[in-house]
């Protein structure tokens, strides 16, 4: 076999490595993603435990990131605060650089509260909480903070559509 020959091959053997060593990362990313049980168990026993306590509070600290037209992003933080008592009884606030609200509900009425704008405003609500949730996100447009975590039934609704859990 000529030198020609023999680099040619050695070219096409050396592509054909290549070829096949940046295709395997490819195929192990494309298998399918799976849900680890013992992660599902973890979501079980924390979503449980938060359903049969009746009253809690949970505290966060966020950052929302917002993206300029200029291309700048400006990052914001904001505080929640939400307070529980089963099955009628919620109190929540967010605090930071993009607004201060208070929430109050007592198994009658729903008032969201705007101090800095002296702005406030009453509904009457549903008598539960998780009705009270739905009511505030699907007819008034408020998310509340930590809104999953507030469900009684929270488990079934966080794994709705989960492919991945880890």
């Amino acid at each position: 076999m000529s030198t020609l020959k023999r680099r040619i091959a050695a070219a096409w053997l050396a592509l054909g490595a290549v070829a096949l060593w940046s295709a395997a990362p490819v195929d192990a990313q494309a298998q399918a993603p799976t849900v680890d049980p013992a992660a599902v168990q973890k979501l079980r026993r924390a979503t449980d435990f938060l359903a049969g306590l009746p009253r809690f509070s949970v505290k966060t600290d966020n950052v929302i990131e917002e993206l300029q037209f200029s291309g700048h992003r400006v990052d914001y933080d904001l505080s929640n605060s939400v307070t529980i008592k089963r099955p009628d009884k919620m109190r929540a606030a967010r605090a930071g650089g993009l607004m201060d609200q208070r929430l109050f509900y007592d198994g009658k009425s729903m008032t969201l509260s705007n101090p800095n704008e002296k702005v406030h405003a009453t509904q009457p609500a549903p008598d539960t909480i998780e009705k009270m949730i739905e009511l505030a996100r699907e007819k008034i447009g408020i998310l509340l903070p930590a809104a999953d975590l507030l469900y009684r039934n929270a488990f079934p609704l966080m794994m709705q559509d989960v492919t991945l859990a880890v």
